[in-house]
């Protein structure tokens, strides 16, 4: 039908659903002229271009792709088309002049190449080599004479001409998409025996007899417990190790069927990461002698004093979480202001280029970056809901659940780690395996949603030893959409060998006294325990509910238009 259309019929359509695109330059306005000065210390566009927009008159706007972004701009008053030019110019986006009712309006959107671009470069080592896991897989088929026709350092025939690696390609090609998804996600997934073809039920079992100590090494109650186990499961394991080493094993037989050598593939200090456009080496670069000294200062800090020491716009992109340790490359200056510059970005671990006169500065992974962070939305509308109350409701832990998984290991980053991700990442993957199902089982139950959880600090011994046994949701108490759930869950568990009992899973909930995070001046959260298991499994995780908005600069925010501050 669309084909038939022409294009005063298309331009007709598109009117109909409220909104049409102006052939006009997007910026093309002479209100973009009036000068402004907009400092601003990280805020999300979401919040910033209404801000503007109620300062200047002008219809601003990000839209669902881009508003949750936040930025950092300091430096002198200039033309609003400038600073909005850096913010397009900084985050890859581009601006599209919109007509809405009647009224022209400025919409920040994401560039569909710059989007294909970030996709690239987010593509994890995991994912690269689940790649190559897919194509293990589909390599199965060909006979033997063919797999050793590929050269002998290909990875697919050493892994398929070998008949362990072999077996566990053969089980890796049992799981689903969705539990391959989770075996990136989590670091592990288990095929349990049961549900398993007899075929691969005798395999298991040949291996797991294999793998078992002698008689006469058993020394102590875990191995024989071990010898005693019940059937083995198939079990999955993905890490990364350092240098992007990648190994994938299936147990039982530790068979490492996988080991891959994954490079990062962050792009360089200097130039524009988007188009690969160099710094105009002739270009006005500032002398930042005094800034680069100040390797104490957060990274906030340390733009603020390069705008000031310099008097040029400096404009950034801000995350709550500091950029990772790998990135803080040491980096020894040379004579030239571009060197000087360069060991700058090394130590804020970002990118630079410039334009125009502006010093464009974005965190080098933030591809990556922005998948463990949560917009200022989510800590907001937490910290509302708490109120400072300090005694969270059962409804208020459920909330993460808003989170993806990546989140919650950011928000465990914020609290522990002093937000950095590198060395924490694949501990925390490991650590929070399980939590968004229990949570799923949690949500089972409506009634208790606004039951405040029990304060364990606040108990004196004589009531915690009374009050213990009644603590656990066991599984009897559950509905059966909710015991069905508990598979799923000890399928991303680590399991010992004593076997599974669905029957006797529980959860256990509570609630500790409101605490400081480390190396986070101001942030509060009330820490809430959660424990899960069963006979044979068990798993645990402190999952931090935010009393304040961490490293939260908004009320530093200024913007001035004609010498009128605006509040």
């Amino acid at each position: 039908m669309i084909r038939r259309l022409g294009i005063a019929s298309l331009v007709l359509l598109v009117s109909a659903c409220g909104a049409v695109l102006s052939a006009a330059p997007p910026l093309a306005d002479a209100r973009l002229e009036r000068r402004v000065t907009v400092h601003v210390e990280g805020m999300a566009l979401a919040e910033l271009l209404p801000r503007l927009s109620k300062a200047t008159g002008v219809p601003l706007r990000a839209d669902r792709e881009t508003a949750e972004d936040k930025v950092v701009i300091l430096g002198p008053d200039r033309p609003l088309h400038d600073v909005l030019e850096d913010l397009a110019a900084l985050l890859g986006h581009r601006w599209e002049r919109r007509t809405v009712g009647g009224e022209v309006q400025f919409v920040l959107t994401r560039d569909p190449e710059v989007r294909k671009k970030e996709e690239k470069l987010a593509e994890s080592p995991e994912q690269v080599v689940l790649r190559h896991l897919q194509a293990q897989v589909r390599a199965l088929r060909e006979p033997r004479s063919r797999l050793e026709q590929r050269p002998e350092n290909d990875p697919i025939r050493k892994a398929l001409l070998d008949p362990k690696l072999r077996q566990a390609t053969e089980f890796f090609a049992l799981l689903n998409s969705r539990q391959r998804d989770l075996l990136i996600e989590r670091g592990r997934y288990r095929l349990f025996f049961p549900a398993l073809a007899p075929p691969y039920q005798a395999a298991l079992q040949d291996l797991h007899r294999a793998n078992q100590v002698p008689e006469e090494t058993i020394r102590s109650l875990r191995v024989a417990i071990y010898r005693r186990g019940a059937p083995p499961d198939a079990d999955f394991h993905l890490w990364v190790q350092g240098g992007g080493r990648v190994m994938a094993s299936f147990y039982p037989g530790n068979a490492q069927y996988a080991v891959f050598e994954v490079p990062p593939n962050d792009p360089p200090v200097r130039g524009n990461p988007y188009t690969g456009d160099p710094v105009v080496t002739n270009a006005t670069l500032p002398a930042i002698q005094e800034v680069l000294t100040q390797d104490t200062l957060p990274r906030v800090e340390r733009l603020r004093r390069l705008a000031e020491a310099t008097g040029v716009p400096v404009v950034a992109d801000f995350y709550r979480l500091e950029p990772s340790q790998f990135l803080h490359r040491e980096q020894k200056p040379g004579s030239g202001a571009a060197d000087r510059i360069d060991a700058l970005a090394h130590r804020l671990g970002s990118v630079w280029w410039t334009r125009k006169s502006t010093l464009l500065f974005r965190c080098r992974d933030w591809f990556r970056r922005r998948d463990y962070e949560m917009s200022d939305r989510w800590f907001d509308d937490t910290v509302r809901r708490l109120r400072g109350k300090e005694e969270p409701t059962l409804g208020d832990l459920l909330r993460l659940e808003t989170l993806t998984f990546k989140q919650l290991i950011g928000l465990i980053c914020l609290e522990e780690r002093g937000m950095a991700l590198t060395g924490t990442q694949d501990y925390h993957q490991r650590k929070l395996s399980g939590v968004p199902e229990v949570l799923d089982i949690l949500e089972g139950f409506h009634g208790r949603s606004r039951a405040k959880l029990v304060n364990w600090d606040r108990l004196t011994r004589e009531q915690q030893r009374e009050i213990a046994p009644a603590l656990p949701l066991r599984a009897e108490q559950m509905s059966p959409a909710q015991r069905s759930l508990i598979l799923p869950l000890l399928a991303v568990q680590k399991r010992e060998p004593d076997g599974l009992y669905p029957e006797t899973f529980q959860i256990t909930v509570q609630s500790r006294d409101p605490r400081p995070a480390k190396r986070r001046e101001g942030y509060r959260y009330v820490p809430v325990e959660l424990s899960w298991g069963t006979k044979g499994t068990s798993g645990d995780a402190e999952l931090p509910l935010p009393l304040t908005v961490p490293d939260n600069r908004r009320s530093a925010a200024v913007i001035q238009v004609a010498n009128e501050r605006n509040d």
